[in-house]
């Protein structure tokens, strides 16, 4: 079985992903950074110790949460996995970045209004 994050448009999802993640502050955003740049793939999380002791604490935790949901509660969430991740891809690869707001020096980007020079 062929994982949804390994078709192009999970790829795509995953590069995405990868870019929103670069923006943020602290380890996981330079990972993203590192992974965005080339140097790590995002499997590589798995094998280095790039996390901060905090955030594999955050990590250790939500598994531990996920251990004592009731049976039940985890059958229906792996249930739901597909459709779920499907969504996620979906979305993530349908993002699209904002254009970048021209530099102040742009002769192009006068905002003062077609008169303003009048005066």
């Amino acid at each position: 079985m062929t994982t949804p994050w390994r078709t192009d448009e999970g790829r795509k999802a995953m590069e995405t992903r990868m870019r929103l993640l670069a923006r943020e502050p602290g380890d996981l955003g330079e990972f993203a950074r590192d992974v965005v740049a080339g140097r790590m793939r995002p499997r590589d999380l798995l094998y280095s110790s790039v996390l901060a002791e905090d955030t594999v604490g955050a990590l250790r935790s939500a598994a531990d949460a996920w251990h004592a949901l009731p049976e039940t509660e985890r059958e229906a969430a792996i249930a739901a996995a597909p459709a779920t991740t499907a969504a996620e891809i979906a979305a993530l690869a349908a993002y699209s970045e904002p254009e970048p707001p021209p530099p102040p020096d742009d002769p192009d980007n006068d905002t003062r209004g077609y008169l303003s020079d009048a005066w």
